[in-house]
């Protein structure tokens, strides 16, 4: 039986496919926010910082702000 893909694996196939247009890969960024639970964002912001902090480390780091500051706060 196949297994359903997480939503958290869903975007990250996204960010792969828009990771050359910086406007598309905020974009998606941004959206996954709405999806993913706070657990599945810290393991994304993770994987994507692995993946694109050379080349995205200032988009990263504005749309992970919020996350950052939620996690300071407490």
């Amino acid at each position: 039986m196949i297994q359903p893909q997480s939503i958290l694996e869903i975007q990250k196939q996204v960010l792969l496919r828009v990771c050359e247009d910086k406007i598309k890969f905020k974009k998606e960024l941004q959206k996954a926010f709405g999806w993913l639970s706070s657990n599945e964002l810290i393991q994304l912001r993770r994987w994507v910082k692995d993946n694109y902090g050379f080349t995205h480390r200032d988009i990263i780091s504005e749309v992970f702000r919020p996350l950052k500051s939620s996690f300071e706060s407490n």
